[in-house]
């Protein structure tokens, strides 16, 4: 049986309205397609720009630009259906609009029909508060991660000749090193680790190093440090090098696949001076992480 996702769920549950906050428009269509398909039900998508399509794709419905238009279309459809308005969380200060998306929501719990409100961030007004529910995507996961690879990858080398020979181990380590971008960051990643590996030819795993490094440096809230020493420059601390040594083998696919976790981390503690800095940028070498 296929696992359910989170929305699915939602949906599946009858939920009138749901609130889904994120940046990936593109992979959140996807999301509400995989699961319209899964329920035998159409996909309607509304922006402002187009309109309201059928499968987000052709012409819009006629007068269906303006947020209170679309919504009068959507209340004339009356078949079981997903609605995904793109963005307009940026209409819900208007008194009118909301009033009519509570006009809507009676009749689309009693026939399966879900409105679905994306944005990076959405302030949800209390008249909808206990008539809507908020889904947070999250990240991608592993498994996401590593489709994308496999089907990007091969691709992104044909088209730039690159030489770039992987064995399996090679693509979990690119794979982790993806984890923490969005999806569409994740594709443009690889693409630069395509380019520069033609370019430079150096390791995949220092491309996509550097390229966290960018979008952690971007936002100027935290500061990305070069692994520069192992633990072998660190003296003393026996039992945490044969700990680390233990754990270093809990990132791999094959003790994830066991269904051992990996340490969330290492809490040091002492006093001023005595080496903690170094002694956490020796781990992230020792872990190759960041």
């Amino acid at each position: 049986m296929i696992p359910l996702s989170d929305l699915e769920i939602l949906i599946r549950s009858w939920h009138p309205l749901v609130f889904v906050e994120t940046h990936e428009e593109d992979r959140l269509q996807a999301l509400v397609a995989e699961v319209a398909a899964r329920l035998g039900f159409p996909v309607y998508t509304w922006t402002a720009t187009e309109g309201l399509r059928r499968g987000g794709t052709g012409p819009g419905l006629y007068d269906s630009q303006g947020p209170l238009k679309a919504l009068q279309n959507i209340g004339s459809l009356s078949a079981a259906a997903l609605y995904l308005l793109k963005d307009f969380h940026r209409y819900l200060e208007d008194a009118v609009l909301v009033r009519k998306i509570r006009d809507l929501c009676p009749a689309f719990s009693r026939d399966g029909r879900t409105l679905i409100i994306s944005g990076p961030s959405i302030a949800v007004p209390a008249e909808l508060e206990h008539v809507g529910v908020t889904f947070r995507m999250e990240l991608p996961g592993e498994a996401e991660l590593r489709g994308l690879v496999d089907r990007s990858l091969p691709r992104l080398i044909a088209q730039h000749r690159v030489r770039l020979d992987l064995r399996a181990a090679d693509r979990e380590r690119i794979v982790e090193g993806l984890r923490g971008l969005t999806l569409a960051e994740a594709e443009r990643a690889l693409a630069r680790l395509a380019v520069e590996r033609l370019a430079s030819g150096r390791p995949p795993t220092d491309i996509l190093l550097q390229v966290k490094k960018e979008m952690i440096e971007r936002d100027g809230l935290l500061e990305f440090i070069p692994q520069a020493t192992g633990l072998a420059a660190v003296g003393g601390l026996a039992r945490l090098k044969a700990w680390l040594e233990r754990r270093r083998a809990a990132f791999s696919a094959e003790a994830r696949a066991f269904g051992v976790e990996a340490p969330r981390g290492v809490l040091l503690l002492g006093v001023q001076g005595c080496g903690k800095s170094s002694c956490v940028k020796a781990v992230a070498r020792e872990w190759g992480l960041p």
